[in-house]
């Protein structure tokens, strides 16, 4: 019941703030033109003709493959064990980019700020990781259930007999790197809203002529490049969280050996 009337209280907050951040009103204006304007230099690229050895070439290979399979290997036994502790940081900082975009859309309304349509909808598609990335670490956790994989039982015998049955069965192993990878590029998708959530700050705070302009000129022109491009970041983040769905739920696992076996 309780869960119930807090999850319904996000809901209709976040469809309040994204009505009023997305229709038009006769508000002022947030200004986006950079506060100093950087002109970058021309960069001269001299490409050198490299000619490989097959032998070297097959050592290299055969180096990377080994160092990756160690990787994966390090990064299977520690997913397991820290398994909850990893998907609370995910979920935390998820929920923290949400608070920082629902914050910043409060201070437009507020203040009777606004940004431009494109820069608006970059905001309230970071205001939706609120919810988004707990769904996708919710999916991970029960795929993980549905095909029989007990998390509790591997990290028994990482922790207590040092032996680890999930490398002798390669389906649960597969299941399990493919869960990491998902993850992973949802934490990139967070990184790029976090970025994007530092650019917007910037510019609401030059608007306002807040204390520290200097700090907020720096931050400006060092997330410019990434964020000032709405469309591009939306259809980038879409496609991580596309991406992160298929990996953690093992739909792309399944694809893959449908596949192989056809």
């Amino acid at each position: 019941m309780i869960e119930d009337i807090i999850s319904g209280l996000i809901v209709g907050i976040l469809l309040l703030l994204i009505e009023r951040l997305l229709i038009p009103t006769s508000e002022k204006s947030v200004k986006t033109n950079k506060p100093i304007e950087i002109i970058e230099p021309k960069k001269i690229i001299i490409k050198e003709k490299v000619v490989y050895k097959s032998g070297t070439s097959n050592d290299n290979s055969n180096l990377i493959i080994f160092f990756i399979v160690i990787f994966m290997g390090v990064a299977l036994v520690n997913y397991i064990k820290y398994y909850n502790l990893i998907h609370f940081i995910i979920v935390f900082m998820s929920t923290a980019i949400g608070i920082m975009a629902v914050g910043m859309a409060g201070v437009c309304i507020r203040r009777g700020l606004r940004f431009r349509k494109d820069l608006n909808i970059m905001l309230v598609f970071n205001m939706l990781s609120i919810v988004v990335v707990p769904f996708l670490v919710w999916q991970a956790r029960n795929a993980s259930e549905g095909r029989k994989v007990n998390i509790e039982l591997l990290k028994v015998q990482i922790t207590q007999t040092e032996k680890i049955s999930v490398f002798g069965d390669m389906s649960i192993s597969f299941f399990l790197i493919y869960q990491i990878i998902g993850l992973a590029i949802i934490i990139i998708y967070m990184l790029t809203a976090f970025i994007s959530n530092i650019y917007l700050v910037s510019l609401i705070n030059l608007n306002l002529s807040s204390k520290l302009r200097g700090m907020w000129e720096f931050l400006n022109r060092n997330t410019s490049k990434m964020a000032s491009k709405p469309v591009n970041n939306i259809a980038v983040g879409i496609i991580f969280l596309v991406l992160g769905y298929l990996m953690v739920s093992g739909i792309m696992l399944d694809i893959l050996n449908s596949q192989t076996i056809g």
